[in-house]
């Protein structure tokens, strides 16, 4: 039985479909059948005592023995949260041989704790195991971040095992120095490593190019494209030019969707729409991309061109509900309803009453919409619309009241729209001097009366 079945196996708890792992024999078979029927034992709450000796035996240690459990466990309890089951294994083993490096780096791998790598190099590197200290280290290498709480002296003797000329020199031990020389302020040391290395992680990167050891042209050239971002911010604009010199060089290194996406965040919509319409070499993939087309569609938007009504289709057929979906029919309605206010086709209602209105306000209040980057430029839209269709309507109605405001029918209620829709299109003036007026009008007839 595959491994993977044993293991799905254990972890629901169908023991009855385990009963082969009780053949002495088989367990012979494969090397992880003593420790899956260890932790089967485990979970049927039996006694896996003599097991455990078997195992002992069969390891020629404890340290060994536990090591093994942990490699075991490692296996089984593979989620995030259950790293800690083969951890406490792998501690066990170290209790019972200090010197075993394997378990230490294997505590290393179940906790990302940097002190037990080193602990495992040291190990190896009094014992010149150099070839493993080069597997540990490559193996290392996307393991840990830079922001490693050694002290000076561990920084050292980390130092010690990655200059020693015994070792084969590879680009994961140059990468570590690149590290540990920042640490120990051997800013030249690391740069001079940087220069000489084709790419570099972007952390570290990112802390000698802030302390101004290498310049931005020679930071930017050594992180790979999705590391960008996080190297630059969000100069979007820097990025895409970026993408654009790296894609001229290869142009099969960026995908048609990728710069795509650089160009549109850069609100470079002119190349959003000239790279939709040409042909790459990646476009049986990018041609179903729906987010893709929706930059295609924004970008339409943004330059007034008309819309692609046949992309527009595919788009809503896909029956996509994500931001950029959004965010596209939030502009197509706010097109829509400024085309209207343009040809004077709107209504004698002010903007908040229109459906559709409500509609873009509703998916503004979207959280996945509030986060794109769009949202700012939207929202600002749509407010602009708002105060000219309003001063637009406003404006009407006051003509329309001062029409009345002559007629002998002009009434209380006319009145005080008059005063309303005046304020609201700053004819503080005109109103001051109409409300002068009527009170003294007023005053007169009250007069009369007596």
């Amino acid at each position: 039985m595959d491994d993977k079945e044993v293991i799905k196996l254990i972890k629901n708890k169908r023991f009855s479909k385990l009963s082969f792992l009780d053949d002495e024999d088989l367990l012979k078979e494969n090397e992880f059948y003593y420790g899956f029927l260890y932790f089967t034992l485990d979970l049927k709450e039996e006694s896996n005592e003599e097991l455990f000796s078997n195992i002992v035996k069969l390891k020629g240690s404890l340290s060994s023995a536990y090591e093994y459990l942990g490699t075991v466990a490692s296996k089984i309890f593979d989620e995030f949260d259950e790293s800690h089951i083969s951890a406490s294994f792998f501690r066990l083993s170290i209790t019972h041989d200090k010197d075993n490096s394997s378990a230490w780096w294997k505590l290393f791998w179940a906790d990302k704790n940097p002190k037990h790598l080193l602990q495992s190099l040291k190990i190896d590197y009094k014992n010149e195991k150099f070839e493993n200290i080069n597997k540990t280290i490559d193996h290392a290498r996307y393991a840990i971040s830079d922001n490693i709480n050694f002290t000076e002296s561990e920084w050292i003797s980390f130092l010690e095992i990655l200059i020693d000329n015994r070792l084969k020199k590879s680009k994961s031990i140059t990468n570590f120095l690149i590290v540990v020389y920042y640490h120990l302020e051997r800013y030249e040391d690391g740069a001079k490593l940087i220069k000489k290395l084709d790419t570099v992680d972007v952390d570290i990167i990112k802390k000698y190019n802030e302390l101004g050891k290498i310049d931005d042209e020679l930071a930017i050239s050594k992180v790979y494209e999705f590391q960008l971002d996080k190297l630059l911010g969000n100069d979007n604009g820097k990025i895409y030019d970026e993408y654009v010199k790296r894609n001229l060089k290869d142009k099969q290194r960026i995908t048609k969707v990728g710069l795509a996406l650089k160009a549109f965040e850069a609100k470079q919509y002119h190349d959003v729409i000239t790279i939709y319409r040409e042909e790459w070499e990646d476009e049986p993939f990018s041609t179903h991309d729906v987010n893709l087309k929706l930059y295609y569609l924004i970008s339409q938007l943004y330059l007034n061109e008309p819309l692609d009504e046949k992309v527009y289709d595919f788009v809503l057929k896909k029956k996509n509900n994500d931001a950029l979906f959004k965010l596209l029919e939030s502009k197509l309605i706010i097109a829509d309803l400024s085309g209207r206010l343009k040809a004077n086709e709107h209504s004698d209602f002010p903007l908040s009453i229109w459906s559709d209105y409500q509609k873009v306000e509703k998916l503004l209040e979207e959280p996945d919409v509030i986060n794109h980057s769009l949202y700012i430029e939207v929202c600002g839209e749509l407010r602009s619309l708002k105060e000219k269709w309003d001063k637009r309507y406003f404006k009407d109605q006051l003509q329309s009241i001062k029409a009345e405001l002559e007629s002998k029918e002009f009434s209380h209620a006319n009145f005080e729209s008059f005063c309303h829709y005046g304020i609201e299109n700053g004819h503080y003036d005109e109103v001051f001097d109409r409300v002068s007026f009527t009170v003294v009008t007023y005053l007169l007839l009250q007069l009369k009366t007596y």
